[in-house]
């Protein structure tokens, strides 16, 4: 096509570039099999952060860095909300770097969803904590669960005797949401015997 004035590059890309952006779709840069424990999961740290108040992350952004001294920043919004960690996790550093600690995203896991789609939201949740907590930010595990077959990857990645995050939202009102609450209650403190008083319940608030 020269001979017309035109030049087309190739959009032929050097060999390894399209592996590259499949990395990156599923945040395999951050958190890898290497990366994980025999269960599949990463592992979070132990925590022991004890914010004095608690902010959702849909005001995160707006909030300045000197006025989030104190707080912890937590996910029991809208998944749609704070999708974006996932999909541009080194992009959000900064704006959470202010917060005293932040809680894991609290991805939902509706019981309606099959259980890879819920083991799947779980390991996102694991994955983006390791790797704040790995960038410095201090880190609290967010507990959540759906019928007893979560059980059997709701609680991975989470350490024992640790401060943990557990809400409330979504289960005031409906009898049978209580119900997989207090069963689930039950199976975390059985399995990760979490510190004493050291258990964020935040009441429905959304």
């Amino acid at each position: 096509m020269r001979r017309f004035g035109l030049e087309f590059k190739s959009k032929v890309l050097p060999y390894g570039v399209e592996r590259l952006r499949t990395d990156d779709a599923y945040n395999l840069g951050i958190c890898s099999r290497t990366d994980c424990g025999k269960d599949g999961f990463p592992k979070l740290p132990k925590a022991s952060a004890k914010p004095n108040e608690l902010q959702g992350f849909n005001y995160a952004k707006s909030t300045p860095s000197d006025q989030k001294h104190c707080k912890g920043c937590h996910f029991f919004i809208d998944d749609y909300q704070f999708e974006q960690l996932w999909n541009s996790p080194s992009a959000y550093l900064g704006v959470l770097r202010g917060y005293d600690c932040v809680l894991t995203p609290d991805s939902s896991l509706y019981m309606d969803m099959p259980d890879p789609m819920q083991e799947w939201n779980r390991y996102r949740s694991v994955a983006l904590g390791r790797y704040w907590a790995e960038n410095g930010l201090a880190v609290i595990p967010t507990l959540s669960w759906a019928q007893p077959s979560s059980y059997r990857f709701c609680f991975k990645g989470i350490p024992k005797h640790s401060t943990v995050a557990i809400s409330t939202v979504g289960v005031a009102r409906d009898k049978d949401a209580q119900e997989v609450w207090h069963d689930g209650m039950r199976e975390a403190m059985k399995r990760l015997e979490p510190s004493l008083g050291a258990a964020f319940l935040l009441p429905e608030t959304r």
